[in-house]
């Protein structure tokens, strides 16, 4: 006997013998069965059409969009799957604060977005979305932007040397900073609080003398 709640009622059932089954029931199970065995089959060769090794030739780079903060785990899922994948990181060093010792964390150089080398074809792309957290690409009509691999290797190059730190601004809550775009662009901001987890920071501006809070995203504030 096997017992479920519902609406806080404890009702009875029992495991339903197939023999009890009408034929209209058995045939609407089976069709059930088939079209969830279909699907998974679907997704299971789109991400097969989307796995390739970084360094295959015949392969070309996108940028992909994965949620603020999901950077180091969407990358680990699409490596899973066999899919090129790079996540360009940083090395910060946190000093220590209210009795914690200093660390050194890593973040994500471009805050939202990896690099894949999939194969040139929408079954690539597509698959590359089911295997891990993507939401998008950067590109035209639902067509990701092609990469040049020179401009890529050259960016791998730059992020290895010491002034990677340049990359991505150390914003603090205190510091100023200049507004680069949107109906703020040129005005100065007042940071007040960092939401690095979600890419975005509270800041004051000064609209013609009124003190004015607005929320924007970190690429956004020029330090």
């Amino acid at each position: 006997m096997h017992n479920s709640t519902f609406k806080g009622r404890r009702l009875n059932g029992r495991q339903v013998n197939p023999g009890e089954l009408t034929t209209e029931q058995r045939a609407r199970i089976d069709d059930e069965i088939r079209r969830c065995g279909l699907e998974a089959g679907s997704a299971d060769r789109l991400m097969k059409a989307a796995c390739g090794r970084i360094d295959d030739e015949r392969l070309e780079w996108v940028i992909a969009r994965v949620p603020v903060g999901q950077e180091r785990i969407a990358s680990d899922e699409l490596k899973a799957r066999s899919i090129a994948v790079w996540c360009p990181m940083a090395s910060e060093r946190r000093n220590a604060k209210r009795g914690r010792p200093a660390v050194t964390v890593e973040r994500p150089i471009f805050t939202g977005y990896v690099f894949l080398r999939l194969p040139d074809c929408a079954e690539a792309w597509i698959g590359a979305g089911i295997a891990g957290r993507v939401t998008g690409y950067l590109g035209v009509d639902g067509v990701p932007a092609k990469i040049p691999a020179s401009e890529i290797n050259t960016l791998m190059i730059k992020v290895k040397s010491p002034e990677v730190a340049s990359l991505v601004p150390r914003i603090r809550a205190g510091m100023s900073a200049i507004v680069r775009d949107g109906p703020f662009a040129a005005f100065e901001a007042k940071i007040r609080r960092v939401m690095r987890s979600h890419g975005r920071a509270e800041v004051e501006v000064n609209i013609f003398g009124r003190i004015t809070p607005v929320e924007l995203g970190l690429d956004q504030l020029k330090i």
